[in-house]
């Protein structure tokens, strides 16, 4: 199983630098938050050489902040699925195959549930078209157990899955997302979406917060891959950051990563 981390555990630095440092540190690959790439590259086709002269995997992630693609506001809505077709877009631009995208939520908690559900798809539905044409496929990120968040358990990402009938529709899979339900079996979690995982994220957590390096937390992530391995053997993503100890994080997730990787291994020998 390949390892990467993602460049937002690095944010504060310029893009390059936290590539060149991600390569440097022995990561099999990174995935690129697009906000990034629109803060620090000028050039993308300057980027994609330098990307292709780096060697790592490449992924990227949809910016999220401030976008909703089921929002009752109709604008708001335009403007989401503008930003996710033009994130496909600069995915193709870059020869990338893989781009992570956050499903719509409720923009009040009392929405109707079914009308919620309805602007989804039409917003899905519309990106499909543009992730087929330009040959990009979109991880659809299983959401934590939060308010307003609708795609949470297997059979809501299951149901947004199949509506959609591409495949180029698949789920990135996040495993601490699961953790945040509550008395999940992760095992059963993740077989009921194994057919559709096409990428995965990793980090720690505890009772109040998700996203921790990894160790910081209460996790048996050592248990969890030894789950998801069962039906996955492609990249994971490392995404456990705090602000302001960036370079303390980066550190760390590589070495706890290599800690829990031999753990496993040894388990399964």
């Amino acid at each position: 199983m390949k390892i990467s981390l993602s460049t937002k555990v690095l944010f504060k630095k310029n893009l390059i630098d936290a590539l060149k440092l991600i390569k440097e540190k022995g990561y099999d690959g990174a995935e690129i938050w697009v906000n990034q790439i629109q803060r620090d590259v000028q050039d993308i086709r300057w980027f994609k050489n330098y990307l292709n002269r780096l060697g790592l995997e490449i992924t990227l992630h949809f910016s999220n902040d401030d976008l909703n693609i089921s929002s009752t506001n109709s604008q708001i809505r335009k403007i989401s699925v503008k930003q996710v077709e033009k994130s496909i877009k600069l995915a193709s631009s870059l020869g990338l195959e893989i781009l992570t995208v956050h499903p719509g939520r409720k923009t009040s908690s009392r929405d109707n549930l079914e009308h919620i559900w309805e602007l989804q798809l039409d917003s899905f539905s519309k990106l499909r078209n543009i992730a087929e044409e330009h040959g990009i496929y979109l991880g659809i990120e299983n959401m934590e157990q939060r308010a307003k968040e609708i795609i949470i358990l297997p059979r809501d990402v299951n149901k947004l899955i199949y509506s959609l009938k591409s495949k180029f529709i698949g789920i990135t899979l996040d495993l601490a997302h699961i953790a945040t339900i509550g008395n999940t079996d992760t095992e059963k979690y993740i077989s009921e979406l194994s057919e559709k995982i096409i990428h995965v994220h990793i980090s720690d957590s505890n009772k109040t917060n998700t996203h921790l390096p990894l160790g910081w937390g209460e996790l048996n992530l050592s248990g969890m891959l030894f789950d998801l391995q069962k039906v996955y053997d492609r990249s994971v993503v490392i995404e456990g950051y705090v602000p302001d100890k960036e370079l303390e994080v980066f550190e760390n997730n590589i070495n706890v990563w290599q800690k829990i990787w031999k753990k496993k291994k040894e388990v399964t020998v």
